[in-house]
């Protein structure tokens, strides 16, 4: 399970929490070019580049679909 927690707006740039099994931290994505980039990433996955990726590509998909909600709640099983 990964949840989204949205943090700030500022202009086209939206900052969210997640935290899922192995990583937390917080990313930016941009409502304008969906651009999505880490800001913080820790957790014993945080080395992990396609654990990362996937989570990125999940949070981008779900925020985008979910039409940047206050919080969001991906189930991974």
């Amino acid at each position: 399970m990964i949840e989204f927690k949205l943090i700030l707006k500022e202009e086209s740039k939206i900052y969210y929490r997640f935290s899922a099994v192995g990583l937390n931290g917080e990313f930016v994505i941009d409502s304008k070019t969906s651009k999505i980039s880490f800001i913080e990433v820790d957790g014993f996955l945080k080395d992990n580049e396609k654990e990362k990726s996937d989570l990125l590509y999940i949070a981008k998909k779900k925020i985008i679909e979910n039409n940047f909600p206050e919080s969001c709640i991906y189930a991974t099983h």
